[in-house]
């Protein structure tokens, strides 16, 4: 009996772990941004509970990253229905994800492809403003997304970038390029400039089609249909979870520009009330000096020393005088 109570608290804490450890982490990190579709081989997924086998239907937040070991490959739909293909020995994270489906204006979109090759579909992130903000960090440099659907990776012992729809800005330490449609360039490493672009031979092309490959395309399609309805729900709790972010900024940013006033508002009255010492310390002052001649004008209970010292300031006084009455 007491073993059956033991092993229920314990089954009990092992289901409560995840979600307390999800819990700790931002609002941001908590929200679902994703969902694996499909699993061929053997993937992880590295959360904020540890690292556990990647699986059909598995959720994705911010920061998860996703690997995949040799001959695997990862399918994954985000919500916005942006699609990533994971080639074998791939990593794959989303360091920033903002969406908004009623006002695209401020979505954006920041990714890591670590390691591997990779098949991308822009989804509404990257269409809902002519100038999206979507890029895609890689091995060699950054990758600027204009509604594309492209694929980068090494392919005969060079990174490649190529650019089935759409078009791309590549970007390394020594240069750019932009990458249309039909076109690819290859980069040797971040401190080399991308080559021009080019058309690909099929040759190529027929490698990349085989790295990406998935087994059951009807499958994963038919999966993508069957999530629309699903995703139109963690839409709405992304976009609940993202406009409560936004207030609580909001909230933070005020009280700063608050306490920053009332700070100014505190030196300035500091420093009036220096002022008004001073000038009053300077008052005192000249008083004090009005009434120092006023006792050298009196010649009652005065040292001799004191009234001669009276007597050459009124004869210096006097003497000003006179030569301003000259002067007139």
């Amino acid at each position: 009996m007491i073993n059956k109570v033991i092993f229920g608290f314990l089954a009990f804490f092992v289901l409560l772990a995840p979600s307390a450890a999800r819990a700790a982490g931002s609002s941001d990190d908590n929200a679902v941004i994703g969902t694996i579709l499909e699993v061929q081989g053997r993937a992880t997924v590295e959360d904020a509970m540890g690292s556990h086998a990647a699986a059909v239907n598995g959720e994705i937040h911010m920061n998860d990253l996703v690997s995949t070991g040799p001959d695997s490959h990862v399918f994954i739909l985000l919500i916005d229905n942006t699609e990533w293909t994971l080639d074998q020995n791939s990593k794959f994270k989303v360091d920033e994800y903002v969406f908004d489906p009623d006002d695209g204006s401020q979505n954006k979109a920041r990714y890591s492809v670590l390691q591997g090759a990779i098949d991308y579909v822009s989804g509404l992130v990257a269409h809902a403003r002519p100038d999206p903000d979507v890029k895609i960090s890689s091995p060699v440099g950054s990758i600027g997304i204009r509604g594309t659907d492209m694929w980068c990776g090494e392919i005969d012992g060079q990174y490649g970038v190529m650019v089935k729809e759409g078009k791309v800005d590549v970007n390394t330490m020594a240069g750019s390029t932009t990458v249309r449609q039909g076109m690819g360039t290859f980069i040797a490493n971040r401190n080399s400039r991308p080559t021009s672009p080019h058309v690909w031979g099929q040759a190529k092309m027929d490698k990349i089609r085989a790295l990406i490959d998935l087994k059951d395309q009807m499958r994963i399609r038919s999966r993508v249909q069957n999530m629309q309805s699903r995703q139109l729900q963690l839409r709405q709790k992304l976009k609940a979870v993202q406009d409560q972010r936004r207030e609580k900024l909001q909230d933070r940013r005020q009280d700063r520009q608050q306490k920053m006033q009332d700070q100014r508002q505190q030196r300035r009255e500091q420093l009036q009330d220096r002022m008004q010492d001073r000038m009053q310390d300077r008052r005192g002052k000249w008083r004090q000096g009005r009434n120092d001649d006023d006792d050298d004008n009196d010649g009652t209970d005065l040292s001799a020393e004191q009234q001669q010292r009276a007597a050459q300031r009124q004869a210096v006084i006097q003497s000003l005088r006179a030569r301003r009455t000259g002067r007139r």
